[in-house]
Parts: structure tokens; C-alpha cells; sequence
């Protein structure tokens, strides 16, 4: 009786939980400004037809690395390895419209999977996600808004929650840690970080955690029903995101192991032959995978990780950072430090209140609880995931952690179970036993609060600008027509939101002597112009912006035949990193 009772309050604490964090992530959404030139594409290669990319494209060796777009114009090209440089997109002029066809549905084009599906073929992702934000914006042809992609993450924020706690429920063997596993992630930086990018990660976690419940069900009780679910799993995460390979690939070979260990082999050859079965599904579905996988970028990627596999990894710091707020961006001595300042603490707390635990065993157990064979597996799959898929995921200066987004929901357990272990044995301590889960519970919520006031998020778009420059860059895209000018080209894939609303848009790659000359002609008769220069990439050398801008100002001063004058400074792209962009008038005579 007591035991349905605890369900039944579970039932009823897990709904409150999911609608705390879900109200929670619609202020954020509520909020939102800005786009990452990722969350764009989400759009462009869900909606654009015939078009993933503006132009054939290649990133050069700079910063963020190298990357090659197999994008084809036509059917007689095939895997072009070309920077835009013969005027395929640069260097003339395109309509607002252009822009805004790229980022939307259009009537015709409603739940055209098959454009979808050739949009990925050039890209470097598997399709599902892609199908499942074309299905919503195809209920909006013509229209583009956050919400469409902010939906499907809410929905799959809500279902990785259930998930998570289930998953908690079959960890612990306890409703109350379950609940907290799953709020301690929803409500830290980890779990509102995934939700709030628009991208595939947030459905990634989901079938992670999925995956890794279904494994821990399979080793407690072996069923073909949960080997057959795990067919279904890894098929659907192996079309989501390629990085759920690496998880489904130790998982699976730790789970091999065990059943070797037990000398189950009927067991092992039918589960290993399943996963197997699963991988070529998902080849067959999407053959472009052996080629986004072993061309170029993935390929590079691997290799420089795995060369450098034994350095100091990021995954506890983004852990930290993620859950507690106690790490903080960028490469200092704090990120290095502290890591180990925890770990030596935790250590100091052990044997403070475990001086009772003589036997060494008795304190190893004292510290892990009582272990079990699936939740060993877990643990060794999880952290040999997270520690791959941080050395071999490309260098992003301002978005990184995103590539262990899905690991995080289960990061959330065994934090869980360190925070109730210490807060166990502290209420012990003092003679107040009662307290300790309250205690636990009260830590892991400080905590969550943390991870969001001491790191801000770059996840949440939240504009760096005032709401007066806000108000003046709409103004301006309201049938405004624009020269651009940036030095890395890509990006005015990343201004398709606000060019959509233009009249007419001259993206040119240099601002030199014809672009001025272009200026002077006003070519499209317009009454007025606006230049938009990228200032400086990534840099954050003031000196050198401020030469780049004295330099322009000079240019324009000389060489301009108009009157023009410098709207505003404005930063573009996320809510801390944003890069710095000038916004120029040009009005005619």
C-alpha cells in the first residue's frame, strides 16, 4: 500500500515538474532575440527548396576550422570545393523575397520530405530533425517564427524528463531521487541550455536517455521486447545526430562485455546482431551518412581528437559549469583548478565522516552505495562518451558544450547520488536523519540556480544591444535595401532573418573601390541605403576595431559622392559573444 502511495505522489510531482520547467523555458523562448547561425540553417535546410546554402560554399582553415558543403546547382555538378569567388551568389543583387523563400515553407512546397531529404545529402547531418521542423512550419506556409523549432524542443524537453525519471526510478529504486534527477536537470543550465538552442540536440537527449534505460532494462531482464526497442532507439538517434553513434558504440560494446562475462552468448549474439541490424538501417535510410562520415569535416575531426585523446578533457568542466555554476568559460586557471579543488574536497569529506568505515571495501561501498551491473555499465558507456565526443566535436570559441548536451540528462544520477551520499552522511553526523533527502534536495536546487547566475547562458539569444538599436535594425530591414560586407562570408546566411524583410540586398566581399562606386551610382534607385560591415570576426581587440571603423569612416569621408552617417554599433549573434557589426546610412540627393 505505502509502495502505491509513492507512485501515486510521483505521478503527481513529475507533471508539476515538467510544467515548472516548461514555463520556465517559455519566458526564455519569450525572450529570445538573436539566432546562431546554426539554429538559421535549422530553418533554411528544413523549409528551402533545392537550396540548403546561398552559394557553394567552403570555411577556410581560420578559427572554426575546415568544413566543405557538398552543394550541387544543378545535376551536372557533383561535390564542388569552391569559395564563392565567381560571382555565384556575392557581388549582385537579390530581393528580400529571396531571403525569406529560404528560411520558409512556401504553398507548394508543404511536407515535401523528399527536399529535405536532398537538403541533408548536402549538408553534414541525418535528416529527422529536419523532418520533423518542415512538418511544423509546413502548417505555416509563408511564415517564419522562433516558435516553430521552440515547439518541438518543448515537446522533447517534456518527454526527456519522463524519460529521465524513469530511467532515475530504475538507478535508484527510488520515486523521490527519480523526481529530483529529473529536476535537478530541467532546471539547471544543462537540461534549460539544450531546450533553448534550436537544433537537433534536444531531440538527441531524448533518445539517449531512452537508449540507456532500454540497455539497463535488458541487463536486469533480459526480453527481446527491450532488444527490439533498442533496434527502434538506435535507429531513430543514428537519424537525429551523428555524435549518437559514439554513445550507442560504447554502451553497446560495454553491454557485449558483460554478457560475455556471463557467458551469455545466445544472449550476446542476438543483441550484438540487432545493433548491427540497426546501424545498416539507418545506412540504408540515409546513405549519405558514409559520406559526411568519412569526407572532410568528421573525418578531420576524429583524427585531431583522437590524437590528443589523453589531453585534459573539458567534460568535467562542462559538467561543472553545466550543474553547479562552479566553472566558468574559458581556458583560466579557475577551469583548470577547480576540477580538482572539488575532487580533493570530496575526498577530505569522505574520510571526515566515514572515520566509523574501517575495512577499505566498507568505504568504497560507503561512497558508491550498493552497485549494480546496469548502472556500471552506464557510468563506464557515459563517461568513455563524454570524454571521446569532447576531444573529437570541432573547437567552437562560444558554443562547445552543446555537443554533450544529450550525455548531460545522465550526468544528473550519479550527481544525484555524490549530493545524497554527503548529505546522508552529514545529517547522520549531527542526528538528523529525516533531513537528509530535504538537505539533498536543498543543495541540488542551489546548485541548479548557480549554473544559471554564475555562467550566462549563450544559448538563450537574449540581445546584447538596447531595445532602442533593437528597434532601429527592424526599421531598417523593413523594405530597406542594404550593401553587406563581411569578412567571413558565410554569415549572411545567419542575416536571413533580418534581410527577409528587405527590399534588396548587395553582399559583396570586399568594401572597396566599385562597392563605393556601386554606392555613388545608386544602381536600384533607391531613396536611401544602408551599409552593414562585419567589424572584426571573433576578435575582441578594441585597438583594432577601432582602426577598422576610423578606416571606413575615412574611406566613406573621401570617396562618397552622398551624405551618410553611422546609424549605430551593434552586436550580432548571442547574447555575450556577439560579434560587432556598423550600420551606415546612405541618404541620396
Amino acid at each position: 500500500m505505502k509502495t502505491n502511495q509513492h507512485k501515486r505522489k510521483a505521478y503527481l510531482l513529475l507533471p508539476l515538474i515538467i510544467i515548472v520547467c516548461n514555463c520556465l523555458m517559455l519566458l526564455i523562448f519569450a525572450g529570445k532575440k538573436d539566432f546562431h547561425i546554426d539554429e538559421v540553417w535549422s530553418y533554411s535546410l528544413s523549409n528551402s527548396y533545392k537550396k540548403p546554402f546561398l552559394y557553394y560554399w567552403q570555411i577556410g582553415t581560420g578559427e572554426i576550422g575546415s568544413e566543405t558543403r557538398n552543394y550541387k546547382l544543378s545535376e551536372g555538378e557533383e561535390n564542388p570545393i569552391l569559395i564563392d569567388k565567381d560571382n555565384k551568389f556575392y557581388e549582385q543583387w537579390h530581393s528580400g523575397e529571396e531571403f525569406h523563400n529560404y528560411l520558409t515553407v512556401q504553398e507548394g512546397e508543404r511536407f515535401n520530405y523528399s527536399n529535405v531529404y536532398y537538403n541533408q545529402t548536402c549538408d553534414v547531418h541525418p535528416p529527422l530533425y529536419y523532418f520533423l521542423l518542415h512538418t511544423v512550419c509546413s502548417f505555416f506556409p509563408d511564415g517564419f517564427s522562433k516558435w516553430y523549432a521552440a515547439v518541438i524542443n518543448l515537446f522533447f524537453y517534456s518527454l526527456s524528463l519522463i524519460a529521465l525519471f524513469f530511467l532515475g526510478r530504475q538507478v535508484f529504486k527510488s520515486d523521490k531521487k527519480a523526481l529530483l534527477a529529473a529536476a535537478v536537470w530541467g532546471l539547471s543550465r544543462a537540461g534549460l541550455s539544450n531546450a533553448a538552442f534550436l537544433r537537433m540536440y534536444m531531440v538527441m537527449a531524448f533518445f539517449t536517455i531512452l537508449l540507456a534505460y532500454f540497455h539497463m532494462r535488458l541487463i536486469e531482464n533480459y526480453k527481446l521486447k527491450y532488444v527490439a526497442l533498442i533496434f527502434a532507439v538506435n535507429l531513430a538517434g543514428f537519424l537525429t545526430q551523428y555524435y549518437f553513434y559514439i554513445f550507442s558504440f560504447f554502451i553497446t560494446a560495454s553491454v557485449c562485455i558483460y554478457l560475455l562475462f556471463k557467458k551469455r552468448i545466445k544472449q550476446l549474439l542476438i543483441y550484438a546482431f540487432t545493433v548491427l541490424a540497426s546501424v545498416g538501417a539507418a545506412l540504408l535510410v540515409f546513405p549519405a551518412t558514409l559520406v559526411h562520415l568519412t569526407q572532410g569535416v568528421y573525418t578531420d575531426r576524429t583524427v585531431d581528437g583522437l590524437t590528443g585523446l589523453f589531453d585534459r578533457s573539458n567534460l568535467l568542466t562542462y559538467i561543472l559549469q553545466d550543474y553547479t555554476g562552479l566553472a566558468y568559460n574559458g581556458k583560466t586557471l579557475l577551469v583548470d583548478l577547480l576540477p580538482v579543488a572539488v575532487v580533493a574536497a570530496a575526498l577530505l569529506y569522505w574520510l571526515k565522516f566515514c572515520k566509523k568505515e574501517t575495512h577499505r571495501k566498507e568505504k568504497i561501498t560507503a561512497v558508491i552505495g550498493s552497485v549494480h551491473a546496469d548502472y556500471t555499465v552506464l557510468l563506464i558507456a557515459l563517461i568513455i562518451s563524454g570524454i571521446a565526443i569532447g576531444k573529437i566535436s570541432p573547437y567552437m570559441p562560444y558554443f562547445n558544450d552543446r555537443y554533450v548536451f544529450a550525455l548531460l540528462p545522465l550526468f544528473a544520477l550519479p550527481f544525484v547520488s555524490i549530493v545524497c551520499f554527503f548529505a546522508k552522511k552529514a545529517a547522520c553526523r549531527f542526528k538528523k536523519e529525516k533531513y537528509a533527502f530535504i538537505s539533498a534536495a536543498a543543495v541540488l536546487m542551489v546548485f541548479a540556480v548557480l549554473s544559471n547566475t554564475l555562467n550566462e547562458n549563450r544559448y538563450f539569444g537574449k540581445s546584447r544591444n538596447s531595445s532602442e538599436i533593437d528597434s532601429i535594425l527592424a526599421e531598417a530591414a523593413d523594405g530597406g535595401t542594404f550593401y553587406y560586407v563581411a569578412q567571413r562570408e558565410y554569415m549572411i546566411h545567419a542575416f536571413s532573418v533580418m534581410f527577409k524583410n528587405s527590399d534588396k540586398v548587395y553582399p559583396a566581399h570586399e568594401f572597396d573601390d566599385s562597392l563605393v562606386k556601386r554606392i555613388n551610382d545608386n544602381e536600384v534607385n533607391a531613396e536611401a541605403a544602408y551599409i552593414l560591415l562585419e567589424a572584426v570576426g571573433y576578435s575582441d581587440d578594441d585597438y583594432y576595431k577601432s582602426s577598422f571603423k576610423n578606416g571606413i569612416n575615412y574611406i566613406l569621408s573621401e570617396e562618397l559622392d552622398h551624405d551618410f552617417e553611422l546609424i549605430t554599433d551593434f552586436y550580432f549573434g548571442n547574447d555575450i559573444y556577439g560579434d560587432l557589426y556598423h550600420l551606415y546610412k546612405v541618404n541620396y540627393k
